[in-house]
């Protein structure tokens, strides 16, 4: 009676362990242990006789409690490997929140709740945890462990097999491990300093060669390699500094709303220790911001600076951020983030200074009119709208978001107010803007009708191609059936006219929307931040009304900026830097080049700024706009054509520039995968590392990320369009830093402002031409700056379908070996498959 329980335990434990244990991961990972992956069918199988055995074994799940005689030679059965380790309690049994399986993580016996106990176990193994390797990781299905300081494998949590990996780089020194992948978990106590280069290694014949790679997990790892004669490489790289290209401005980030929420809920040495990683001597070397003047859809509520109908001298001009309904009037919390960014900039070099650049989303409601009609052309991605004064307005301003949110759901609008009962009410004079129909009410998600749309095509496509049936429900999970049509603006915008409508046409409102960038300037420079540039507006040709935005054709953009805000900026701000457009790639060059060729325009524009969202996370990187297969809409990528304008500016100047200035992950709202934050997502931040090194290549004076940081549901979000950002608000004490981190610094690290990208010649051996991508820099310090990626796009709505990816988004699926000439010097080396490599080498 005793043996027969027993043995159906033994028998659930071999039923797994005869299976053929296979991996998917490729070779062996060496910081990561007891990995496995296990054949559905033995798990299924392993478990029906587990449960069975538990329910009539007096055994219990642990055959330890066995009578000897009764279980004579099974003790050992259900361990992988016949082994039970035991380990000294000098440490204590440390039970980490990556671990999965709580009841037997640092339990008195398996199944008696964690932290009670040494016992570190599973259905099918079992460890008493102390002493070098305190930490228990565990999953049903397998148990380790593991050194101090390590993380749980991600499927400790998700599923059967589970391991440990190591902390490995100065850079993290704390590991974390979330579903999507691994992070560093950053407090003040424990956070990553990253590599500096070393100018007496180089200057003795060494080169500095910086490595973050997925699988060994490592986070900018570094070494210094002697200089050598060369050899036999897959890709060698010969630079030629005496051909030099772009000038680099920088890379930065925005400090938003949310992410001012965030910092000043930071401790202050917390605050310190973020400044510091991002701005300062140790970290990330940034030297970009950006700041919406007013609200952006990273606020918590609508806000403008103005309310005052008619206001048109500015009288009532109040600096003001989204932290309460009536916000006192002079209080932004964006500033102290940002007056301590120039601080620490200053502080690494006293000639340093933060490059903040300015972008508005909505004017105030009585700047705006709405009366406009949208159609949707062949190669449009959204509806296109024009100002039309014949027709009656297009959107009746009923509701505003009035109070502050941090609640909403994603994809959901925060509460919003009746117009006439909000505190717009009180300044607003004109009747049109109040209208009592509208009640408080929560909107629901907004669709983006050209992703949308491709996803449809691609459909179509894969059913015409005989596509397996899995594959295409795969494809059918990440559709929508709706294509973009005309009425989506206005229905999108419901009665908050934040989100919809053009500029006033007249001079005189025209006049005054310039002024208020101006008051701003001076207003921030009261409070001691310098303003560095402005973009003439965010998204000006953005009109599907999801969140904050006023609608512009590129003519009347020009006009703007040629009639008021040039000539104004010029007059009141002599050296401030205006940049055109700051919208996608895909319509840049023809919304651009038109006006560079107008002189009246041309004068007011310094530079031209762009946002990533149409290369679809990098999918589509360095080609002119295209129809990635036979569609109606959504024209995608336009990489290429950054090149194009960036020559046509260093024709008029060579002081002009290209600036890539709004870019996140998990903007795809069609997408339940790729929609929101995926903490230590890996795919994340190479896609990250792809676009930067494309953009550059093509001319890109700098990167600007979006959110410096955001919450661990990606807000907050008045829209609910939650995102992922490199780094993640946890508590006042901590913060995680995720693979995007470090692929940024990879960049904005190593090459410094002042760095100039030279001609470089790359003969490839790899097994497509595609496969081996560099760009070269050579610093202000004369060193030369090398950045190589050997990896694939795999995170995005399109990534998942490989016959749609271009090679240029793929990889070769191995190490590549590399070699590295700069004049007299040479280093060769090798860079794992899924890497990213920084190479500093002397140039002489």
């Amino acid at each position: 009676w005793l043996k027969q329980p027993c043995l159906k335990v033994a028998q659930a434990q071999l039923a797994l362990k005869s299976e053929t244990v296979r991996g998917s991961r490729g070779s062996p990972q060496p910081m990561v242990k007891s990995q496995r992956e296990i054949p559905a069918a033995a798990v299924a199988a392993a478990l029906a006789l587990f449960a069975l055995a538990r329910a009539e074994s007096p055994c219990g799940i642990d055959s330890h409690s066995c009578n000897p005689d009764d279980a004579t030679g099974l003790v050992q059965l259900h361990r992988f490997g016949g082994k039970s380790v035991v380990h000294s309690n000098a440490t204590e049994c440390i039970c980490p929140p990556s671990s999965g399986n709580p009841n037997s993580c640092c339990s008195s016996k398996d199944g008696a709740g964690s932290n009670t106990g040494d016992f570190c176990g599973s259905m099918f193994n079992e460890h008493h945890c102390g002493g070098e390797t305190p930490m228990c990781c565990t999953s049903n299905g397998d148990a380790q462990c593991c050194k101090q300081g390590s993380v749980c494998t991600p499927d400790c949590k998700s599923g059967m097999s589970c391991g440990c990996i190591e902390p490995t780089t100065a850079a993290c020194p704390s590991l974390v491990s979330f579903e999507a992948g691994l992070a560093c978990e950053c407090t003040c106590d424990s956070c990553g300093s990253l590599p500096t280069v070393d100018p007496e290694e180089l200057k003795a014949g060494k080169a500095m060669i910086i490595t973050t790679s997925k699988d060994p997990a490592q986070f900018m790892d570094f070494k210094y390699e002697p200089l050598s004669a060369g050899g036999t490489s897959q890709m060698k790289m010969e630079l030629n500094p005496d051909v030099t290209v772009q000038e680099i401005l920088g890379f930065g980030g925005a400090f938003t709303d949310a992410t001012a929420w965030h910092y000043e809920k930071l401790s202050t040495c917390m605050k310190k220790t973020f400044i510091e990683q991002h701005f300062g001597a140790t970290g990330l070397g940034y030297t970009v911001g950006r700041v919406p003047m007013g609200a952006s859809d990273f606020s918590r509520m609508n806000y403008v600076l103005d309310n005052f109908t008619d206001d048109y001298d500015l009288e009532h001009f109040c600096l003001r951020d989204d932290s309460a309904t009536d916000a006192p009037c002079g209080t932004d919390y964006k500033i102290p983030a940002i007056k301590a960014a120039q601080d620490a900039i200053h502080k690494v070099s006293s000639e340093g200074k933060l490059k903040l650049f300015v972008s508005s989303w909505s004017a105030p409601l009585w700047f705006k009119d709405q009366r406009w009609s949208c159609t949707v052309p062949d190669t449009a991605a959204i509806p296109v709208c024009t100002y039309d004064e014949t027709l009656p307005p297009t959107v009746t301003c009923s509701e505003v978001i009035d109070a502050p949110c941090s609640d909403n759901s994603i994809g959901e609008s925060c509460p919003t107010t009746p117009l006439h009962e909000s505190s717009i009410a009180k300044f607003a004079s004109q009747p049109t803007f109040l209208n009592e129909q509208q009640s408080r009410q929560r909107r629901p998600g907004k669709q983006a009708p050209a992703l949308t749309a491709v996803a449809k095509a691609l459909l179509k496509r894969a059913r015409e191609e005989g596509r397996s049936s899995e594959f295409i429900k795969k494809l059918e999970r990440t559709m929508d059936t709706k294509n973009p049509t005309p009425e989506d603006p206005a229905k999108n915008c419901g009665g908050n006219c934040y989100n919809c409508g053009f500029l006033r046409q007249d001079d005189k409102a025209q006049q005054a929307w310039a002024l208020m960038f101006s008051k701003f300037i001076e207003a921030y420079a009261s409070q001691g931040v310098d303003v560095w540039g402005l973009t003439v507006h965010n998204e000006p040709y953005a009109t599907m009304s999801e969140w904050q935005a006023m609608y512009y054709r590129p003519e009347g953009l020009a006009s703007f900026l040629a009639k008021h805000l040039g000539p104004l900026m010029r007059k009141n701000h002599p050296g401030l830097k205006l940049m055109f457009h700051d919208d996608q790639l895909n319509v840049m060059k023809d919304n651009v080049m038109p006006f560079l060729e107008d002189e009246n325009v041309a004068q007011y524009i310094d530079g031209v700024a762009y946002h990533w969202y149409l290369t679809l996370e990098s999918v589509f990187e360095n080609t002119p706009p295209r129809r990635v297969i036979d569609m109606r809409h959504a024209e995608l990528g336009g990489g290429k054509d950054v090149q194009t304008v960036w020559q046509k500016l260093q024709e008029q100047s060579k002081d002009k520039f290209v600036l890539m200035s709004e870019a996140c992950n998990g903007f795809d709202i069609t997408s339940d995968k790729w929609f929101g934050p995926r903490p230590g997502e890996w795919g994340y931040g190479y896609d990250y590392s792809h676009d930067i090194l494309w953009q550059l290549r093509n001319g890109a004076a700098g990167w600007t990320d979006w959110n410096l940081m955001l919450d661990e549901r990606g807000g907050p979000n008045l829209e609910g369009n939650f995102v992922d950002s490199p780094v993640v608000f946890k508590d006042a004490d901590t913060i995680y830093q995720n693979p995007s981190f470090f692929h940024m610094a990879h960049f904005s690290r190593y090459v410094v402002p002042g760095s100039k990208q030279v001609n470089m010649t790359i003969t490839c051996g790899a097994t497509k031409e595609e496969f081996c991508q560099a760009v070269a820099f050579l610093t202000p310090q004369g060193h030369a700056v090398v950045v190589l990626t050997n990896d694939e796009v795999k995170a995005g709505q399109l990534a998942d379908f490989d016959f749609l990816v271009p090679d240029l988004a793929k990889g070769q699926g191995k190490p590549l070996t590399w070699q590295i000439t700069c004049k007299s010097s040479t280093v060769s080396g090798e860079i794992p498959w899924k890497a990213i490599q920084t190479v500093i080498l002397p140039c002489e």
